[in-house]
């Protein structure tokens, strides 16, 4: 009896020592998942960070043991929302599709499906990168991953550039792979690889499209839009400390800390976009900012400012609000001009209305408050500067917003917020702040849409700027912080036939012969000119606003930056005419005929074009936002890079067309006709093709996004 006393004894101070063994073990466990950053403790509750609600399942398997101790309750962490178990801690089958009962799934996560082993399930970090395009900008220096000479196949090694303005060159994608890495590919449609050089150096080279284990790359997330980009064995992309642009890019295996090897990845165009109907090519003044100095006195300071862009931005605000077409007036207005008073005016305005804002964000001691001032602008909560702006445009109406210059009190600048993308970031200063976009409309750059985005690669000097332009205003490209302007009160604007000026009299030229004639710089404003014969005729700087244009005859015509704004060309034929650079804003056109013209880089926004005819034309990055082409014929019309948001297509003939790179977010389609259509790279969000016909499949979709599209076969 003693015996089995002894031996029960011995049992039960084992089974003792063995269980606080394993609760020792269990504390160990729970404090490496915590420096892991797996879970983390609030109160008596572990909260395990899970990226889907699928995971809870893996994490039950392999960290099985901490749910069993009764000293903690159990939450997860998915995608940032918290979830709590109401009695047990799992189901003891998650993969089954049963209803969920309140006893046994999380609060709030749906029932699990079984995935297909087909199916690759993507992280919110691979969907960020694959849903847009991006500039590939070095750490060290802010100069930019560049494809120098697109046109030249030959010119294959991307080098280190300064900011330019040119798609093709600077814009990236990003691939996903099935084994999770990626191809990056150059607008120009060639690829980032990996060689051995001559003088056995690993380098990057562009080449067309392969399988080669060269073509493949690992982007690993620092943080903040920092990464690393590495090749599939193991090379880290990198450029030698020099100065020079045209460096070519050179790899290396080992990794080093330093700023050559860390890349800002920066998304040209949010996720998540909300816009306002403020479009710069309509609503924004068609001249730039190039007033002089002004000088005036607020709060008893005198104060002197390069430029009015302030007072251009209200008065744009002032002709949106009050539905009155801006003038098209594309020069400056000469000083002490009505327009050019009235401007002058409202810039006075907005700095007496701001100066109390501006004196704010000056008191800043050795830069103590630097990180509070610029994280305003990313704050979405407790009437953060981000809050307002955002509430505004969310209601419809664009926001004047002032740009501090925490380095040049000369330097601030004024636009107008006419949009915002948060894409993955929740305004509430977490994670992905980098991926913030405001887009504005900037008296600097008329006629564009500029995105302002944060910069948070030096904490100590974090600053927001627009990637794709290197100076914005005079000595300063980067701004500390914005705020709205609250003290913008609208006002009536003038009146728009006052700023066109129709000379006295008015042109009466109609059926009269110009054949092989040249005009320089002189004015058709408003002239009636039908019928007139303008064959082969040269123009430089001309301009034929307001004019009517029926029946005329401009075939062959060398037309380069003229402008036919708000003209009416009924019948009109352009046919072989040089059109580049010209202007046909608000334009109203039938039966008009642009066969075989140049019209690159030309601007047909919000105008219409009712059954005319582009075959063969060249529109390589014409602007056609908001203008109507329906029953237009576009065959064989090359359109690549071309800007066509909310552009109505309708009822068209698009035979071989080319719509490469082009912007077609919002675009109609309906019932037009299109064959051997090319849509590689383009943006077709939310573009409709309900009733539209296709022949000649299958349709050119490469690269292309088709986030809303609505009745395209693919």
């Amino acid at each position: 009896m003693k015996k089995l006393l002894v031996v029960l004894l011995l049992f039960f101070c084992y089974s003792v020592l063995k269980a606080q063994q394993s609760l020792n073990d269990q504390e160990k466990a729970l404090q490496a998942l915590k420096q892991s950053g797996i879970v983390r403790q609030e109160g008596n509750t572990l909260i395990y960070k899970v990226q889907k609600a699928s995971d809870t399942v893996r994490v039950r398997l392999i960290y099985g043991n901490l749910f069993n101790n009764p000293k903690y309750s159990i939450g997860f962490d998915v995608d940032g929302k918290i979830y709590y178990n109401k009695k047990k801690l799992l189901p003891k089958d998650l993969s089954e599709t049963k209803a969920a009962t309140k006893d046994t799934l999380l609060t709030s996560i749906p029932v699990v499906k079984t995935i297909p082993n087909t199916t690759i399930a993507k992280t919110p970090g691979q969907l960020h990168l694959i849903s847009g395009s991006f500039l590939i900008r070095r750490v060290a220096d802010y100069r930019y991953l560049t494809f120098l000479n697109p046109a030249d196949r030959n010119g294959r090694l991307p080098v280190l550039w300064r900011q330019i303005e040119s798609p093709i060159q600077q814009n990236w994608n990003f691939i996903l792979q099935p084994d999770g890495l990626y191809k990056i590919k150059s607008a120009s449609g060639m690829f980032l690889q990996v060689v051995k050089s001559p003088d056995k150096k690993m380098v990057a080279v562009l080449r067309d499209d392969s399988n080669d284990p060269g073509n493949t790359w690992q982007l690993k997330d620092l943080g903040d839009g920092v990464f690393h980009i590495i090749s599939k064995d193991g090379y880290f992309l990198e450029f030698e400390d020099r100065k020079r642009d045209g460096e070519p890019v050179y790899l290396n295996t080992t990794r080093q800390e330093s700023d050559f090897q860390k890349w800002h990845l920066i998304k040209i165009d949010g996720q998540k976009k909300v816009m306002t109907r403020f479009n710069p090519v309509q609503h924004g003044f068609h001249f730039a900012n190039t007033f002089p100095n002004i000088q005036f006195w607020a709060g008893g300071t005198e104060i002197s400012m390069a430029g009015r862009c302030a007072g251009m931005s209200w008065a744009a605000m002032d002709y949106f609000i009050n539905n009155v077409p801006i003038p098209l007036l594309t020069e400056l207005p000469s000083e002490g001009s009505t327009l050019s008073t009235y401007i002058a005016i409202r810039q006075e305005r907005s700095t007496h209305a701001n100066i109390d804002d501006f004196a704010e964000l000056v008191v800043n001691p050795f830069g103590w408050r630097t990180t509070e001032i610029f994280n305003w602008g990313l704050q979405g909560e407790n009437n953060g500067k981000m809050q307002r702006v955002k509430a505004a445009i969310d209601a419809g109406y664009p926001v004047p917003i002032m740009l501090f210059n925490a380095t040049n009190l000369l330097a601030h600048h004024s636009v107008l917020a006419i949009g915002y993308s948060l894409d993955r970031y929740a305004g509430d200063l977490g994670n992905h702040k980098e991926d913030f976009q405001l887009y504005v409309y900037d008296p600097n750059h008329p006629e564009k849409i500029q995105t302002l985005i944060p910069d948070l690669s030096n904490p100590a000097n974090p600053r927001y700027f627009y990637p794709t332009v290197k100076a914005i205003s005079p000595g300063s490209g980067e701004w500390l912080a914005y705020f709205p302007s609250d003290g913008y009160i609208a006002q009536s604007p003038l009146n728009t036939d006052g700023m066109s000026g129709c000379p006295n009299p008015i042109k009466q030229i109609s059926g009269k012969s110009y054949r092989g004639t040249t005009h320089n710089n002189e004015s058709f404003k408003c002239a009636v000119a039908n019928h007139a014969d303008f064959y082969g005729a040269t123009f430089s700087q001309v301009d034929f606003e307001n004019a009517k244009l029926d029946s005329a005859n401009f075939f062959g015509a060398n037309l380069r930056n003229t402008n036919f704004s708000n003209t009416k060309l009924t019948k009109t034929n352009f046919e072989g005419a040089d059109l580049k650079d010209s202007r046909f804003l608000f334009a109203r056109s039938l039966n008009a005929i642009f066969n075989g013209a140049d019209m690159k880089l030309s601007q047909l926004s919000n105008g219409e074009f009712l059954n005319c005819k582009f075959v063969g034309a060249d529109m390589h990055r014409t602007i056609l936002s908001g203008s109507s082409f329906s029953g237009s014929d576009f065959s064989r019309t090359s359109l690549s890079n071309a800007v066509c948001d909310n552009t109505d297509f309708s009822r068209t003939i698009l035979t071989s067309p080319n719509f490469q790179n082009a912007n077609l977010r919002g675009a109609n389609f309906r019932n037009a006709s299109l064959y051997n259509v090319d849509f590689r790279n383009a943006d077709l969000t939310n573009a409709d093709f309900t009733g539209a016909n296709f022949w000649g499949l299958p349709i050119k979709l490469d690269g292309a996004i088709l986030e809303g599209v609505i009745g395209l076969p693919h």
